[in-house]
């Protein structure tokens, strides 16, 4: 079966329109939706997919106890995964206040 649709992907700031997914299945289609909910963002990153600034990002992770927490790969990368980030984003309702 083959999907014809135009959506937004917010997590990857891109738009993919029907001619770039026509040959792509539903199957392969959900993959690729799994696939961007699996990468980690950098914080910049991820405070550009909640739709907020760094310095915002960096009070709610010191501030807020149910959002996700980062994790130190070296002492100079951090990154927050993005299944995480997702799920929060998505558990906050319409809209997530500052």
């Amino acid at each position: 079966m083959t999907v014809f649709v135009s959506l937004t992907l917010r997590e990857q700031n891109e738009t993919v329109h029907p001619h770039r997914i026509h040959k792509r299945t539903r199957g392969n289609l959900e993959q690729h939706m799994s696939q961007i909910q699996a990468r980690s963002y950098r914080p910049k990153q991820a405070a550009e997919l909640l739709g907020i600034g760094p310095a915002t990002l960096w009070r709610w992770i010191k501030e807020r106890e149910d959002f996700p927490k980062p994790k130190r790969l070296s002492p100079r990368c951090t990154v927050l995964d993005g299944a995480e980030l997702i799920a929060w984003r998505d558990a906050q309702g319409e809209g997530v206040s500052k």
